[in-house]
């Protein structure tokens, strides 16, 4: 007897009338005129209104690599000295705090004057934010030329951007790394995305998270060019800065990982911290009431560890379960970026350039018609959320419960990271 099994197709995803809506909207050509123009001067503005160079972040990668080139400890080293003979000023920030890979391959530029290296250095970035917006727009990604100046002009007007390059910061050349490594995955160029991950972790930590998207892949090949990039990185470093400030930066980090710098940072009243360890901390803090050496604040670093547990968990259900199609990758590769930057127990409110990658796959999906409502509406509150300002809420903690007022207040944008990875999941998944 023959028996005929039917298999049953995965349910497509229609395009929505809110997809339309959204594609026929932005696509409209006197839409994308104004976005433009409105893109051009704000990053002219933004620009020219940046700290410059005599001002923290950048004037303290220059003392570090200065510092580092004389061969001094950037982590021990008193930097006063230095700062006040170039006219630098740090904010505060007397010792390095960057990776010795980082100083180390920013010493070229201290062979210039701050002022030209500053230069140079926002080049690079402007470079930087180029590239990555030819690799997520460009080639196969769909999309028509409208669609294509409207949204570049809507990720130059992303404010964490303009955040970017006013402290020089450094997270557009790693979000410029992690799409060449995601881009070199998907067309089987392993040994090459191992080594540019391994070089993106090496410059700034937190991108090794991404090491798990290639254990539950089972990526073995780039997984073993990632170690090979790591073991050969660190070598290099230590050999051309020193087993001393190696050991000094390894000091630093332990600080960071063990939990000192989320103690200190938990407290402090910026808006700006995104780190999803210190959200839950401050969460916990202010619903509880407890406070360092109270009963109940043994809680605060088990439920930090609980919440990074569970994100992880969350990304690594969604890799497992995507289902089959055109840019799963993509997408999937995405979601880890988010979580990575989430995990990231210094994550400020620059790092939330990364979230381009998932707003960038948002918006090709929903122009393929393959996005589902949910991670459409997530996707647009997160980007919205982000355009706003929250210290407008601080004034309301005389009269709503500090609980509320939190995810107002300073859990702004940390909610707003967290949407951009609850679209991310719903794109995966869907």
């Amino acid at each position: 007897m023959n028996h005929t099994v039917t298999v049953s197709a995965p349910p497509q995803i229609k395009p929505s009338a809110s997809s339309n809506a959204i594609i026929a909207v932005v696509g409209r050509p006197w839409i994308v005129a104004i976005l433009s123009v409105i893109a051009l001067w704000y990053a002219v503005d933004g620009l020219r209104a940046a700290r410059g160079f005599d001002r923290a972040d950048f004037s303290c990668y220059y003392l570090w690599a200065r510092a580092a080139r004389e061969n001094r400890n950037p982590y021990t080293v008193d930097f006063e000295p230095m700062a006040a003979a170039l006219h630098l000023h740090t904010d505060g920030m007397d010792h390095a705090d960057y990776p010795p890979t980082f100083i180390l391959l920013f010493e070229p530029l201290t062979l210039l004057s701050p002022r030209s290296a500053y230069r140079v250095w926002t080049g690079l970035n402007v470079a930087a934010l180029a590239a990555a917006l030819l690799l997520l727009l460009g080639g196969d990604s769909g999309l028509d030329l409208r669609l294509k100046l409207a949204l570049a002009a809507l990720a130059i007007l992303y404010y964490p951007i303009r955040i970017h390059f006013n402290w020089g910061q450094t997270q557009l050349v790693l979000l410029l790394m992690l799409l060449l490594a995601g881009r070199w995955l998907e067309r089987g160029r392993e040994a090459a995305a191992g080594l540019i991950l391994a070089i993106a972790g090496l410059l700034k930590i937190f991108p090794l998270f991404i090491v798990g998207y290639l254990l539950v892949e089972r990526r073995w090949r780039a997984l073993f060019f990632t170690g090979v990039g790591l073991a050969l990185g660190a070598a290099a470093t230590v050999a051309l800065i020193g087993l001393p400030s190696s050991l000094a930066f390894g000091a630093r980090l332990a600080n960071v990982t063990n939990g000192q710098w989320l103690a200190i940072h938990e407290k402090t009243d910026s808006v700006e911290l995104v780190s999803l360890g210190i959200f839950v901390s401050r969460l916990f803090a202010g619903v509880t009431g407890a406070h360092p050496g109270s009963a109940l604040d043994w809680g605060r670093p088990l439920t930090v560890m609980l919440a990074a547990v569970a994100l992880v968990g969350v990304t690594v259900h969604a890799t497992l379960a995507r289902p089959a199609g055109r840019n799963r990758g993509r997408r999937c590769f995405a979601l880890w970026i988010v979580m990575a930057a989430l995990l990231s127990p210094t994550a400020w409110l620059h790092y939330m350039v990364l979230l381009l990658v998932p707003y960038a796959e948002l918006a090709v999906a929903v122009n393929r018609g393959e996005a589902s409502r949910r991670a459409i509406w997530m996707g647009a509150v997160s980007y919205a959320l982000t355009q706003f300002s929250p210290e407008a809420f601080a004034g309301l903690q005389a009269i709503l419960p500090w609980s509320v007022v939190l995810p107002l207040a300073k859990g702004w944008y940390p909610c707003a990271a967290l949407l951009a990875y609850g679209s991310a999941y719903w794109l995966t998944v869907d």
